[in-house]
């Protein structure tokens, strides 16, 4: 069985596997998935793999983690004062900006 937070605190009604099933007899997410937003925040924890558990196992450099973050969570986290839409735009125009950072970088820029 997971363990839903650090803890290691085992969820009663998921009994760690984060889903459990609504009254159609449908799959959704636990709420201890939704509330826990500091070790399982939603907008990562709906992929099978965290991004940060990906990013930390691969190595990645840091430039590659933020655009990998900001990709994933682009349309799963909205903004303060910002709608969903505005939200998505910023997340991925944030992912395009890492990646035009490692251009520039690249290319010996020492502007990036």
């Amino acid at each position: 069985m997971k363990a839903t937070s650090m803890t290691d605190k085992i969820c009663p009604m998921c009994h760690g596997n984060h889903y459990i099933h609504n009254a159609d007899g449908l799959p959704v997410k636990c709420e201890c998935i939704k509330s826990d937003q500091v070790v399982r925040p939603s907008h990562y924890a709906r992929w099978k793999i965290e991004p940060i558990t990906f990013l930390l196992r691969n190595g990645c450099e840091y430039w590659r983690g933020n655009v990998v973050k900001y990709a994933m969570r682009a349309g799963h986290k909205q903004q303060a004062n910002k709608s969903m839409m505005e939200s998505e735009i910023q997340d991925l125009e944030k992912a395009i900006r890492y990646c035009e950072m490692r251009i520039n970088q690249l290319r010996g820029e020492t502007e990036l």
